[in-house]
């Protein structure tokens, strides 16, 4: 497929458990436009008369908000989507082993619905964004980007539990990782930012947001992430409980008397900061723990703690660490979060520059070493590009970065190979 001179835009649809994001871009990687929903947002749905109906689905709530989208992404481009678009992108949390971007036709959309068990928060209403997005736009071609395909270059030794193999292959129990296209953008902005003074060979990507994971990217490649077979692994996030003994589930499943239904619901959104202190809000937490409460002191040691001991685990799972990349929310946002993982990698040559972390547009260079296979951050310059990536390393460190997380523009990136791929293999085929 070629885009004409009059259909060069991409829509991309990055849905969330809680909210839908859309952008348009022209190509090659142009933003035009955004708008983010909330689904909690919404008007409630209504009668004739203009009494409110049933509690809604949160597929019928992805469903409207698509189509509220695209009419508000219309309005603030003056123009019919339908006659200017070549191409739309959505973001599926979980793809399975899908390692590139695929066709949204019937056979990739019963993969995705397949994988709703596995990720019940976010594919079925990404499958619902799908379809209200190609009704509103049936002649325009449709396509998956799966957060789990970044994770597809981990060794089979990084994918498997000690699980019964006919049980893991009957059931695909793998763990897959998640977070993987925002993994890919970091990893390219770093590689670009850093390639005329050698690439990083080893990689730690810290995406803290309230979904959390590291990621172990060696040689531009995916070597592990924290998160498993669910999003609900790993890191302790802001409700969910992150990586949990079997044991404890079990014996509180029947001491509680949960179902499977309610202990998912009860690992997600009851557990985490929130379970440990009381509040899902880091900020808040923070706040409070200054003023004494004890309770949020424990959810904030045992958070920097978890985050350590994980980040020592991707370290080991990569043989070394060569530069160290903040992105998400708490990510980019948090100074204390930053603060305390790097001082605790003080070990492996990582050392901020204070001024820098508490305030990360103050300045925009932070000289360091250049030591064995470590590119160090010796006259780094803030990035000539539009990502925001900045460089917060102290004199003598290895490279520390924050990069914004932008997920829909690494979509568009993808979606651009998409379609000079596919151009590719039609004009082999003539």
């Amino acid at each position: 497929m070629q885009p004409s001179d009059k259909q060069d835009k991409v829509i991309v649809f990055n849905y969330g458990s809680s909210s839908l994001k859309a952008a348009v871009f022209q190509l090659p990687a142009a933003r035009l436009c955004t708008f983010k929903m909330e689904l909690k947002d919404l008007p409630p749905l209504s009668d004739a008369e203009g009494v409110t109906t049933q509690a809604e689905t949160r597929e019928s709530k992805a469903h409207r908000a698509t189509v509220l989208c695209l009419k508000e992404l219309e309005k603030q481009l003056n123009l019919p989507l339908k006659d200017a678009t070549c191409l739309v992108a959505h973001r599926i949390v979980h793809g399975g082993t899908n390692s590139r971007p695929l066709p949204l036709d019937d056979r990739v959309k019963n993969q995705i619905r397949e994988l709703s068990e596995f990720a019940p928060l976010h594919n079925p209403g990404s499958l619902a964004v799908v379809q209200a997005a190609q009704s509103a736009l049936p002649a325009v071609p449709h396509i998956a980007c799966f957060d789990t395909a970044f994770h597809q270059t981990k060794a089979a030794e990084a994918r498997y539990y000690g699980l019964p193999i006919a049980l893991t292959r009957k059931l695909s129990i793998e763990r897959y990782g998640f977070h993987g296209i925002n993994a890919a953008h970091v990893t390219a902005e770093i590689q670009e930012f850093l390639r005329p003074h050698g690439c990083p060979a080893r990689l730690l990507i810290c995406h803290l947001g309230a979904g959390a994971s590291l990621t172990a990217v060696k040689d531009g490649e995916s070597v592990d992430n924290t998160m498993g077979f669910t999003p609900l692994d790993g890191l302790i996030m802001n409700s969910r409980v992150g990586s949990i003994d079997p044991g404890a589930l079990l014996y509180i499943m029947t001491k509680e008397n949960l179902t499977p239904t309610q202990a998912e619901a009860f690992l997600n959104h009851d557990c985490g900061l929130k379970g440990l202190s009381g509040t899902s809000d880091l900020r808040e937490l923070l706040l409070k723990e200054a003023d004494g409460d004890e309770d949020c002191r424990l959810a904030w040691q045992v958070y920097c703690y978890r985050l350590k001991l994980m980040a020592g685990a991707m370290i080991a799972a990569m043989g070394g660490l060569d530069a160290v990349a903040f992105t998400g929310g708490i990510g980019e946002n948090s100074p204390p979060v930053r603060r305390s993982l790097i001082n605790d990698l003080a070990y492996m040559g990582a050392r901020l520059n204070h001024e820098l972390n508490e305030s990360p547009s103050a300045g925009n260079s932070a000289p360091a070493r250049q030591n064995g296979t470590s590119t160090g951050a010796a006259g780094l310059k803030e990035h000539a590009g539009l990502t925001g990536l900045k460089c917060i390393a102290a004199p003598n460190s290895i490279p520390i970065f924050i990069v914004p997380a932008d997920e829909e523009l690494a979509m568009v990136k993808m979606s651009s190979q998409f379609i000079k791929s596919t151009s590719a293999q039609r004009g082999s085929s003539k």
